[in-house]
């Protein structure tokens, strides 16, 4: 399992995302112009000027009918769309298909449950429009919540790691999780996935003041952690605790 914000790049097949993977987080992940060039999960390690890290993995492309050797690689690209914190959905604009394929990615995550609020537009390849400053004009004002970049040139990656700091710093909640004695693998989870600021050590076990994802959150409430939210206003209550 990922350990922190998890991010997973998506879209129809050849859309260019290993190639987005690559030039967003200086990786060397296989890229070739063919249809399911990526057929396993690719995860690498994305810096965000000095925040915990992003972890960005590449996914198995879609398409409409799969090809039925395919179909346990895909199985594994679903787990981690829906594992994921946030679900890059990136479109080939230079592909006169790309509404088609697009509407085809989206049923799939429909299908998942992907919540919106969850999902990012992401429009690759804007080097192939050239000069058509009209279109692009266009598809801005058709989608404002998207980002448009080139792998290949660099150009809107910047906004892209903006739009992925944002998400990032929302969805990771502040609350205070309380674990019995004895939860050694639950505290390193903790440690590993969330941002923790300060322990109170008690009898019973610890309470941990900490930023955690959501995915994390659910997963440290169903092995036993206990969510004490209300302490937040009277933290200081609790007594002396360690950073």
């Amino acid at each position: 399992r990922r350990r922190g914000f998890g991010v997973a790049l998506v879209g129809y097949t050849n859309v260019g995302k290993s190639s987005l993977l690559n030039a967003l987080t200086g990786a060397d992940a296989f890229v070739a112009d063919a249809l399911f060039a990526t057929l396993d999960s690719t995860t690498r390690r994305l810096d965000l000027d000095g925040s915990e890290p992003v972890l960005v993995t590449d996914t198995v492309g879609f398409v409409r009918k799969l090809p039925h050797h395919l179909v346990e690689s895909f199985k594994a690209t679903l787990a981690e769309v829906s594992e994921a914190d946030l679900v890059l959905h990136v479109v080939d604009l230079a592909s006169r298909s790309w509404e088609r394929q697009a509407l085809a990615v989206a049923e799939v995550l429909g299908e998942l449950d992907v919540d919106p609020e969850r999902s990012l537009r992401v429009f690759n390849k804007l080097d192939a429009l050239g000069e058509r400053e009209a279109e692009v004009a266009g598809l801005r004002a058709r989608w404002p919540e998207a980002v448009f970049v080139s792998a290949t040139t660099g150009a809107g990656l910047e906004s892209l790691r903006e739009a992925i700091r944002a998400r990032r710093q929302a969805a990771f909640a502040e609350t205070i999780l309380f674990l019995p004695a004895g939860s050694e693998s639950l505290t390193a989870m903790l440690y590993g996935e969330g941002e923790v600021h300060e322990v109170h050590y008690a009898p019973e076990g610890s309470y941990y003041r900490l930023r955690l994802p959501e995915s994390t959150r659910a997963r440290a409430l169903a092995r036993g952690a206990e969510e004490r939210r209300e302490l937040l206003e009277t933290w200081e209550s609790l007594g002396e605790s360690a950073s």
